[in-house]
């Protein structure tokens, strides 16, 4: 279908296009056709001496006004007498005297020579008072200047012809020869996996849309690309983190195993290495429990369900009491009495709730203040949480919510935690069409602004 549109559209530019050459080159014809018959007739008025003309000006002003005006080369006039002798002449080739044979006369092509007679008048009565021979190649010269004309013609005729190929091969070449080959090093450069290669040309066909198809293309597998290579080194990096991060409690478990091999232990000493050994293997049960739930945190589906959110809210947040008074923390509530319908997964939205006010709580510190606020903006629910604790560095706000990135390096060089609690968060807000942000600083505390839509579809 897109082949047909394209081959459509072009031939229809093309006949655009051979319908100007034509109307041009018609325009032209008759410009020049009507110029030249112009130029043939000025020059005929002011070169050319017709025959008629000549004989006319001979009766009415003679000879004498004749001589002053000068013939051309190839026109004489001749005054004979009655018996053929040439009494007076013009440009002639004979001496005055000449005598012409009544033969002679006769042979004389009617087109090139005129013989005549000039009446007079005396008593009434008409008599021929002289003769006159005209000599002018008049049909000759005509056909020599037509055919000058015409030879001129078909020149200029020829050279516009050349000129308007030229500009239509021009024009050609800017509306498909140059985008095609500017197509053709696009392709050739993506077959390079040059991604980042784009096509720029104007055209006024398809071949623009081609252009854009074109450069979406490139730009979407290079996007593709980028994230790939994105996703490798956070692959990379997640091993890395993962292997550190169960090596320090493996290493504590086996150590303490060494240990309890010694029979000289007593029985408190051996239950104190066991519970370290208990803990430390929770560790790596929790933090593998962590990483299988963001590996298939895509994976999954909402199961969505019309709730009040602000219910919801206050439910999550009893549960947090104690652990917010165990340390020694204040807390602010701002929940609307009223109901705030949405719908949502409620298992999964609190999950990532959860999740970011056990990290404010954990990372505040005692002697502060846990701030939670609902509120409805037009047709979406914002949930901010906000905290007046040590904050965190600005520059992992960028980083913050990729796996095993952990505020404590801000917040508390000596907290634990998998760093995968904000990951999972942002993955279940996501998948409800929400956002979320961060905003932090050294001794600055943190505030998380959560935005979720009041209706979403399940995807």
């Amino acid at each position: 279908m897109i082949k047909h549109k394209i081959v459509n559209k072009i031939e229809r530019q093309l006949f655009v296009n051979y319908i100007k050459i034509f109307v041009i080159e018609a325009i032209l014809v008759i410009l020049l056709l009507y110029i030249s018959s112009i130029l043939v007739d000025k020059h005929i008025n002011t070169t050319l001496y017709n025959p008629d003309n000549i004989l006319f000006q001979t009766t009415s002003v003679h000879l004498e006004n004749i001589r002053q005006d000068t013939l051309p080369k190839h026109v004489y006039i001749e005054q004979l007498s009655n018996d053929y002798v040439v009494l007076d002449s013009v440009n002639s080739p004979h001496a005055i005297g000449y005598r012409y044979s009544k033969e002679e006369l006769l042979s004389f092509d009617s087109s090139t020579h005129i013989i005549f007679y000039e009446d007079d008048m005396m008593d009434g009565d008409i008599y021929k008072s002289g003769m006159y021979l005209i000599k002018s190649p008049w049909e000759d010269k005509l056909l020599e200047i037509n055919r000058y004309y015409n030879t001129i013609t078909v020149l200029i005729l020829l050279l516009c012809l050349i000129i308007t190929f030229v500009v239509l091969s021009k024009t050609t070449a800017k509306d498909f020869l140059i985008p095609i080959k500017k197509l053709l090093v696009g392709f050739e450069a993506f077959q390079k996996h040059h991604y980042h290669h784009r096509i720029s040309f104007d055209s006024s066909n398809e071949l623009d849309a081609l252009k854009d198809a074109f450069n979406q293309m490139s730009e979407t597998v290079y996007q593709e690309m980028v994230l790939r290579e994105k996703a490798e080194k956070n692959k990379e990096q997640l091993i890395l983190d993962i292997t550190h991060d169960i090596k320090t409690p493996l290493t504590s478990i086996t150590g303490y195993c060494e240990v309890l091999k010694n029979d000289a232990l007593d029985m408190d000493t051996r239950k104190k290495f066991l519970n370290i050994i208990i803990e430390n293997s929770n560790r790596i049960n929790h933090l593998m429990r962590s990483l299988h739930e963001v590996s298939y945190a895509d994976q999954e589906n909402l199961d969505l369900e019309d709730m009040d959110l602000s219910e919801m809210l206050r439910e999550l947040l009893i549960d947090f009491i104690p652990m917010l008074e165990n340390n020694h923390m204040t807390y602010v509530f701002n929940i609307p009495e009223e109901a705030l319908n949405c719908q949502i997964d409620g298992i999964k939205l609190r999950r990532a709730i959860g999740n970011i006010i056990h990290n404010s709580i954990k990372y505040s510190g005692p002697h502060t203040t846990l701030t939670v606020d609902l509120i409805q903006q037009n047709t979406a629910l914002i949930i901010t949480i906000k905290d007046n604790g040590k904050g965190m560095q600005k520059h992992l706000l960028n980083t913050v919510f990729e796996p095993f990135v952990r505020g404590d390096l801000a917040r508390d060089s000596h907290a634990e935690g998998s760093g995968i609690g904000l990951t999972i968060a942002k993955k279940y807000i996501d998948m409800h069409h929400g956002s979320i942000a961060i905003h932090s600083g050294i001794n600055q505390g943190c505030q998380v602004i959560i935005t979720l839509p009041m209706t979403i579809t399940n995807t």
